[in-house]
């Protein structure tokens, strides 16, 4: 018995500091976490017995990490279409509420996530990573108060959820409910928080107190973040995760790039068929959740593309960073032409010193509309520019237009879509 707890609290401590150890020590608590999670994928979900068999392989044959490229890469359409006991654990209840994704990208995917992210203590150990590296306490971390603006919320104390629906509606109301709470740290999405430092910015009387702010859930600009610090006199932590895995990464105090998790998560950039590339180069982002045991994601296919470091940053930690470039789905046609999203992003990154936020935006079959927020220094001389630069993407038939807004209008899960398909609905 005694052997027992003093195992268990070893296990404990080796969990919350792995991601202060060296890449050895993380590399080899990883391969026993992948080897356990898959000796169990192959006993209790048929979905990844059948991917074993089909491999030729047995789960004995994955013994490290990088024997991972064993496996084949999964994704969104390997789980759509079947019925959730072919991919989920069939050998006990699972206790967990089924989840959806936003559907940003696509038809929205309802999975079941791990139990773990559902413990106060490990949720706001991944939230507040940054925050652990100065030294302060899980404990206190846990009892940390924090504000999260989201679709769903699940009781949690000294955490206050406000509906994006709530927020979108009276934003001055929820500022109040903020304000009134009190709390050290505000998490959600960038277009939200733009929102709310808007809102803060026209009425100084609603002016709140709040020394971190985490960015989640969409790809963070420049412009967006400088704003967001200036108007709320906070310090702006950006993260990177999804639905169906939960936090991936987080920034440390450098902002040099975004800590990866690795007690929860191993992640791999591949080029598109799968093959791994030096660190140096852009590529997909593949990870494989160490903890879900319901649902495994193993070598499951963000649809994201990023580049990754093993490189020691100069916060202290050799834990991998990882820069996260933007999502490889979404684009618009334009008669002939298809233009994905990353070709519209790699134009306006030219002018994020003038533009606040954009959204590109296809009207009809012959118009393309920017929705741009501009700050001090866009003019008419920036608006012909990048008219200019979205010709060359669509073409001479194609009229392009620039519509000056105070907001963009995000989806019901809060995110903001770059790129958007109106005519559609026209």
């Amino acid at each position: 018995m005694i052997l027992d707890r003093i195992r268990k609290r070893i296990d404990y401590a080796r969990f919350y500091t792995l991601y202060e150890q060296s890449i050895p020590t993380i590399d080899t608590w990883q391969a026993a976490s992948l080897q356990r999670l898959i000796h169990y994928a192959e006993k209790n979900v048929p979905m990844w017995n059948a991917i074993l068999k089909s491999q030729g392989i047995h789960a004995d044959a994955i013994r490290s990490t990088r024997d991972l490229r064993l496996l084949p890469i999964i994704g969104k359409n390997d789980f759509l279409g079947k019925p959730s006991d072919e991919y989920t654990d069939n050998s006990r209840r699972i206790l967990t509420r089924e989840s959806t994704t936003s559907g940003s990208t696509g038809k929205p995917f309802e999975f079941f996530p791990s139990n773990k992210y559902f413990d106060p203590l490990y949720s706001h150990f991944c939230t507040f990573r940054f925050l652990a590296h100065k030294r302060r306490s899980l404990q206190s971390l846990s009892k940390m108060r924090n504000v999260r603006i989201r679709v769903t919320s699940n009781t949690i104390p000294n955490r206050l959820y406000i509906g994006i629906s709530e927020f979108l509606q009276d934003t001055g109301a929820a500022l109040t409910k903020i304000r009134d709470f009190k709390p050290e740290a505000i998490y959600a999405p960038p277009s939200l928080l733009l929102k709310l430092a808007q809102a803060v910015g026209k009425n100084p009387d609603d002016a709140i107190s709040v020394p971190y702010v985490i960015s989640t859930a969409e790809m963070l600009q420049m412009s967006v973040r400088a704003f967001i610090e200036a108007t709320l006199g906070c310090e702006v932590y950006d993260s990177y995760g999804t639905e169906e895995v939960g936090t991936i990464a987080v920034e440390c105090e450098r902002h040099d790039g975004q800590h990866l998790l690795p007690e929860s998560a191993i992640v791999e950039i591949v080029d598109m068929n799968g093959d791994s590339i030096p660190e140096d180069q852009e590529g997909r982002v593949i990870v494989t959740d160490l903890l879900n045991y319901n649902m495994p994601f193993i070598r499951y296919d963000t649809g994201d593309r990023g580049v990754m470091t093993t490189v020691r940053c100069k916060c202290g930690l050799y834990t991998p960073r990882i820069w996260i470039k933007g999502r490889y789905a979404g684009f618009l046609q334009f008669y002939e032409r298809t233009i994905h999203r990353m070709q519209f992003e790699t134009k306006m990154n030219c002018y994020m010193s003038s533009v606040l936020q954009y959204q590109v935006v296809k009207r009809t079959p012959d118009e393309l509309l920017m929705r741009i927020i501009p700050v001090p220094g866009f003019n008419m001389t920036t608006e012909e520019h990048i008219k200019r630069d979205m010709r060359e993407l669509t073409g001479e038939r194609v009229n392009i237009n620039v519509e000056l807004v105070s907001s963009i209008t995000p989806m019901p899960s809060g995110k903001s879509q770059t790129t958007v398909d109106e005519s559609i609905q026209a």
